[in-house]
């Protein structure tokens, strides 16, 4: 029984399903690995359509193939496009917050021509992979190429300006002359009217930026005429023609600390302005002077002695109130607000020697004094000068409209200027008309004078011209030759002078015996008729 019932016993499944579930299960595999491969769907929008196609333009990294897109539509409102793209399964990690894309065409502009490869291929969209969290499916295309890739290391910063120069996306970042980054932006604030830019800096120089850092425009030629004289300078050829920014520290600035990504720095017109930064620790003081200042600006260094000290902080009439700053002579003064900083002599931290009012006062009283001097003899720019002159211990510091008033004096040009209109009205002073007449008498003596010493000259050339002057120069010579011939014959060896010595001295001895004579006749005048050898009186003699 059991042998019949296994005979008769029929399949569960006949082998005729064996193919069409083969086919099926195939199938199922093949629609599987198609899903599981074919990748995810996104949206990309773009403000044209420009080298976009269905079907053709093809989705690249780095030259490889990642998709194509399938559709490309309208947006709501007509304003912008929306590029459907397929992409293959393995861009899933590709797709995150930061994820840009671009369509890469032929394009010239300030930073170079680019896209040259796309005008046989076709245009193309370029993803450039971010690091944002995964899963996004709806991106904004960009309009521009991204100067630098967002996979590059370095740092982002932010620099604001109040001018709008000639730098512009793609300009070159420089240090010390040598290229480190590019500019990635440029925007104009419609809040504030100041020109924004983004520029990145690669690694590894983004070290080098601090907070200590400045940033100064190097676009074209930068000519300075200041009070220093006129300087002249340029980065390089590069930033000559398409702009640029460098940056560096200070001369005597401390390293800094380093900064974060997205930083905001000021980005200064030139590179002498990163010195015009005002200091920690400062003092503004308010100076009034009587003379002109024009050629005093706005930034003018404050010197003492040769030493930079402080800047000209503002030249406006609007420092003082209605009715202030009148001299007794009924003058209107020009005020000048300066700020000293200590910190341009090497110490920044020395707050108390600008804020010590005992110290300043001591200063003034010893005659220290503001006055205004010329920096450059050709443009004619003006600095202040600090330094101490002849003392006047009545002078103090005083306030006015809020501020410390600094005594000044006139110095350089002006006290020359002021000396001379001095001179000039003591000159006016004087009696000029009495002494014009008196000179013009004088001047007629004098002319009279010189007639008669005309007239003298004429008789003394008549008497010289005469045939008897002009032969006495020969008559003298004759007479010269006979006087020496005399006076040869007075030799010591001669018999004349022999015969002249013994006449002398016969003479001699007479004189002498006549001398003796004299003499005699003046004790005796009796003695030429009475002998001289008589006795001599008796005298008596009386005895003791």
């Amino acid at each position: 029984m059991s042998d019949v019932e296994l005979v008769n016993k029929k399949p569960l499944l006949s082998s005729v399903w064996f193919v069409p579930l083969t086919a099926i299960a195939i199938g199922l595999w093949m629609v599987i690995q198609s899903a599981l491969s074919e990748g995810p769907t996104i949206e990309v929008t773009f403000s044209t359509a420009e080298g976009l196609k269905a079907g053709e333009t093809r989705v690249k990294r780095l030259s490889v193939d990642l998709g194509v897109v399938e559709e490309v539509f309208l947006n709501d409102g007509f304003n912008d496009v929306t590029a459907i793209v397929r992409l293959d399964g393995e861009t899933q990690e590709l797709l995150r917050e930061d994820t840009q894309f671009w369509v890469v065409r032929p394009r010239i502009g300030s930073s170079g021509i680019s896209g040259l490869s796309t005008l046989l291929s076709g245009a193309y969209i370029e993803l450039s992979p971010g690091t944002g969290a995964t899963g996004r499916r709806t991106f904004q295309g960009l309009e521009d190429v991204p100067v630098t890739p967002q996979s590059t290391p370095g740092i982002h910063i932010d620099l604001k300006s109040e001018r709008v120069g000639s730098i512009s996306i793609g300009s070159p970042v420089l240090y010390n002359g040598y290229r480190v980054g590019k500019v990635e932006a440029k925007t104009l604030s419609a809040e504030d009217g100041q020109a924004r830019y983004q520029i990145f800096v690669n690694a590894p120089y983004n070290d080098l930026i601090t907070d200590s850092t400045r940033f100064w425009n190097a676009s074209g030629i930068s000519v300075d005429a200041g009070v220093d004289g006129l300087s002249v300078h340029t980065d390089s050829l590069e930033t000559l023609l398409s702009g640029g920014i460098s940056f560096g520290l200070p001369q005597g600035a401390s390293p800094g600390a380093p900064v974060q990504d997205s930083r905001e720095f000021q980005l200064y017109d030139k590179e002498s302005d990163i010195y015009e930064n005002p200091h920690t620790h400062g003092r503004n003081y308010l100076l009034l002077f009587d003379s002109s200042i024009r050629g005093l600006e706005v930034g003018a260094p404050v010197d003492y002695r040769g030493a930079r000290f402080g800047t000209v902080v503002s030249v406006s009439m609007g420092l003082l109130q209605a009715g202030q700053g009148w001299t007794s002579e009924g003058h209107a003064q020009m005020p000048v607000l300066i700020r000293i900083e200590p910190g341009r002599l090497g110490d920044d931290s020395n707050r108390g020697v600008i804020e010590n009012d005992q110290l300043l006062e001591i200063a003034v009283a010893n005659g220290l004094r503001a006055s205004l001097a010329t920096g450059n003899i050709i443009t004619g720019r003006l600095y202040v000068d600090l330094d101490y002159y002849e003392a006047d211990t009545e002078v103090k510091i005083k306030t006015l409209s809020d501020w410390q008033v600094f005594p000044t004096t006139t110095g350089g040009i002006a006290q020359i200027e002021r000396q001379v209109g001095d001179l000039l009205k003591k000159m006016e002073a004087m009696p000029v008309e009495d002494a014009v007449v008196e000179a013009t008498a004088a001047l007629k003596n004098i002319s009279k004078v010189m007639k008669s010493a005309d007239s003298a000259l004429d008789d003394v050339n008549f008497i010289l011209d005469d045939p008897a002057t002009k032969s006495l120069p020969k008559n003298l010579n004759t007479t010269l030759i006979d006087l020496g011939k005399t006076l040869r014959g007075m030799d010591p060896d001669s018999d004349l002078y022999r015969d002249l010595e013994a006449t002398m001295i016969e003479l001699r001895r007479m004189l002498r015996q006549t001398d003796i004579l004299f003499k005699r006749l003046d004790a005796k005048p009796n003695s030429m008729v009475f002998s001289s050898d008589q006795d001599n009186d008796l005298i008596p003699t009386v005895k003791p």
